[in-house]
């Protein structure tokens, strides 16, 4: 079973129902997820890179977001006023920004 806090975590922002739905769906993350040492950083691939930002996030606290973007040069960053499920909260404003990302990425690395 998935622990409760979940639900505020990933799924704050959305109606009940859907949030009983989606976590019906959801099982427990591998330990190997969080141990598992990271072979690369975002500030190592040579593309460009877009953050959303999720500023009332309760699964990823803003500091720590904020950290995640200081350590990445070059990152453009998109702050939206939406939970850590923001592609379920804002899904039209989410496909925008990845279409933006890509548009601005278009024609690099060929």
């Amino acid at each position: 079973m998935v622990n409760e806090n979940a639900r505020i975590a990933l799924y704050n922002g959305l109606p009940e129902a859907k949030i009983d739905e989606l976590m019906a769906g959801l099982v427990p993350m591998t330990a190997a997820a969080a141990i598992t040492p990271i072979e690369f950083s975002a500030g190592e691939l040579m593309i460009p890179k877009t953050y959303v930002m999720t500023l009332p996030d309760g699964g990823l606290p803003l500091p720590a977001q904020e950290r995640f973007v200081a350590g990445t040069l070059d990152m453009k960053v998109v702050k939206l006023e939406t939970d850590h499920s923001s592609f379920l909260v804002m899904p039209k404003r989410v496909a925008d920004i990845i279409v933006q990302a890509a548009e601005e990425s278009e024609g690099l690395g060929r």
